[in-house]
């Protein structure tokens, strides 16, 4: 086939599809699924394919499985596509439904893409329906081209409300819509009437997609997309199993998604019984953030950019902090410990002009004597030019416009913006830097920040290199070395939670965290509040690193009690009173947590 112009393929089938229930709660005429009509594409490169669309006939594998009514049968489409070119190229579609890895199957009709005159598909019989019903579906195609993702399109829906991890849409006014995606949870709901419908996926690790559902007139539209990330680029692409499933109850739903997406494949247990939650770890009732230096301080930016803390200062807050709450009781989180912070990525050491190594000694030895535990912050992924290591690894680092060479916006100065630790070279010297922070320099947690990256398109789609898998490697590498550490992360996200007890989190607002976040997660981790949202505020809906949260002490504390979070202060210089009101606010929240978990109540 010759070479065309580079534009994306898109390989398109439709079908029609009638699903009922008539064994869920309620008897006979409640329907789970109703008049649902699909539509599948192929998104793929280089050049554009037209797809004639032909009468679906049923097809069966000729095995029997327990609980199902006649075969296993499936949808298959083969086709002769006709491309611009004029030159006639052959591809595949096949459209299961039911589960082919655990024997759970719906009847299923399968066709040929020959011509489009057949009625809508009709299924009346579950293999084992639970509760109101469930469809389970996924896609494989073969085509000849380099395949990006499939994206498949649900129509008829019912209008209603839905609920992400992050988030609520109202889908019975036309045009809205909401999206979720696999950096939360992997599943988000559609509530209907006093009825709730889960949709997403149970696999584990999770698989790359994007959902979005719109409002329509009189239904709701869902597009599913599943992509295919560039290190595993192929013409052949099997996505993972979709489901969609009613429940009586929002908690039905998430105990279902609980018990077969995380405790079952993550092999997880509660925050209480978690092994690698250490007593000091569960006994945390207060989180503070005590900040070093936020930047380096030859980068002429901002006059807010000075030195927070030296350790001779942080040595002293110390003291102060035990002055008005138990040190045994509080963890220490030092972004700036090395004298810069984020992504502009140290070498992660003691800061010279902070106090150098003995400084450093003589603050961690004074915090741990006094009963503080430590967590030092690391930034897996950027590495700034002025580190040796640049050079080493620009094999494995994905150049976005940046390095800015300074002049560029937060956190993004003088850096490749990523480095994939799937990069073999890039994951040895990250984890001997963490390595080094705790043997040498007595950490006793580890922050992580942008934990969720490796699943951001925009920066971990790499063609040779797997970021989800080398950070997963990484992660074991440490933890297996050293299982009485604390790896703590920021952001929640699904994927994350079997390898961190303590998630940072903040949406950025004062709004309340939906029932569908605080059900999932909250039983399994706890909740700290995040660097930009533990202080005021401002237009970008965050504060950043510099802020004073005293200032906004009432309305920090507020929200952040609203969302159980463990408490969270802070200390943003040398010159916070921590005698004031506004702190000791801080100090009373903590007294509260406390009292609160010695009651036994939930924090869900």
């Amino acid at each position: 086939m010759k070479k065309l112009c580079r534009k994306q393929t898109t390989i398109i089938l439709s079908f029609g599809l009638f699903l009922s229930c008539s064994n869920g709660p309620g008897g006979p005429g409640n329907f789970a699924f109703q008049g649902l009509e699909f539509r599948v594409e192929i998104l793929c490169d280089n050049v554009s394919y037209t797809v004639p669309l032909n009468a679906w006939k049923r097809e069966s594998s000729g095995h029997d499985y327990p609980g199902l009514r006649g075969k296993l049968t499936k949808f298959i489409g083969k086709s002769v596509v006709e491309v611009n070119s004029g030159e006639t190229v052959k591809g595949y579609v096949e459209v299961w439904f039911g589960d082919p890895r655990y024997g759970n199957f719906l009847e299923s009709w399968a066709g040929k893409l020959e011509d489009w005159n057949a009625p809508p598909i009709e299924i009346d019989k579950f293999a084992d329906p639970p509760r109101e019903g469930r469809m389970m579906f996924d896609i494989r195609a073969q085509v000849p081209d380099m395949i990006r993702s499939i994206r498949v399109t649900v129509d008829g829906l019912p209008q209603g409300k839905m609920m992400t991890y992050s988030g609520e849409t109202d889908l019975t006014v036309p045009g809205n819509r909401g999206g979720a995606l696999t950096n939360g949870a992997q599943v988000f709901a559609l509530q209907a009437g006093d009825r709730w419908m889960s949709l997403g996926s149970r696999e584990f690790p999770i698989p790359y997609w994007t959902a979005l559902l719109e409002a329509r007139e009189n239904d709701v539209r869902a597009t599913f997309t599943s992509q295919l990330w560039k290190a595993y680029e192929s013409t052949w692409f099997n996505t993972h199993l979709w489901v969609m499933e009613w429940f009586p109850s929002l908690d039905d739903l998430v105990e279902k998604h609980r018990y077969e997406a995380i405790e079952t494949k993550q092999a997880l247990r509660t925050f209480d019984h978690r092994p690698d939650a250490q007593k000091w770890v569960k006994d945390m009732r207060l989180w503070v953030i005590l900040s070093g230096r936020g930047w380096l301080h030859e980068v002429p930016y901002d006059e807010d950019f000075y030195m927070k803390h030296t350790y001779e200062e942080m040595t002293k807050r110390l003291h102060d902090i035990a002055k008005y709450y138990d040190p045994r009781k509080t963890v220490l989180y030092i972004p700036g410990w090395e004298g810069h912070y984020d992504t502009i990525t140290p070498r992660y050491a003691p800061d010279p002009e902070m106090g150098g190594e003995d400084g450093w000694k003589t603050f961690i030895d004074t915090a741990h004597e006094m009963g503080y535990h430590v967590v030092l912050h690391f930034d897996p992924w950027c590495v700034s030019f002025n580190q040796p290591e640049y050079w080493t690894v620009q094999e494995g680092s994905w150049h976005t416009q940046f390095p800015t060479m300074g002049q560029g916006s937060f956190g993004r100065m003088s850096t490749t913006n990523f480095t994939s630790l799937d990069y073999k070279p890039w994951q040895d010297i990250f984890v001997e830097r963490v390595e080094r922070a705790i043997t040498k320099y007595g950490a006793d947690g580890i922050h992580i920040d942008q934990a969720n990256n490796y699943r951001n398109r925009n920066q971990a789609d790499m063609r040779k290199y797997d970021s989800q898998r080398g950070f997963f490697q990484a992660m074991h590498r440490i933890r297996s070395k050293h299982p009485k550490v604390l790896l703590q992360f920021e952001n929640i996200v699904e994927n994350n939670i079997g390898m961190s007890p303590i998630f940072e989190w903040g949406p950025g607002d004062d709004r309340e965290l939906t029932p569908l976040l605080k059900k999932l997660f909250y039983p399994y981790v706890r909740v700290v509040g995040h660097l930009r949202t533990s202080g005021p505020h401002g237009e970008g809906g965050a504060c950043f690193m510099w802020d004073i949260p005293q200032e906004l002490a009432d309305s920090r504390v507020k929200w952040m009690k609203m969302n159980n979070y463990i408490p969270t202060m802070k200390i943003a210089n040398a010159e916070i009173d921590l005698s004031t009101p506004q702190s000791q606010q801080y100090f009373e929240w903590a007294r509260e947590f406390d009292a609160k978990l010695k009651k036994g109540e939930s924090l869900y």
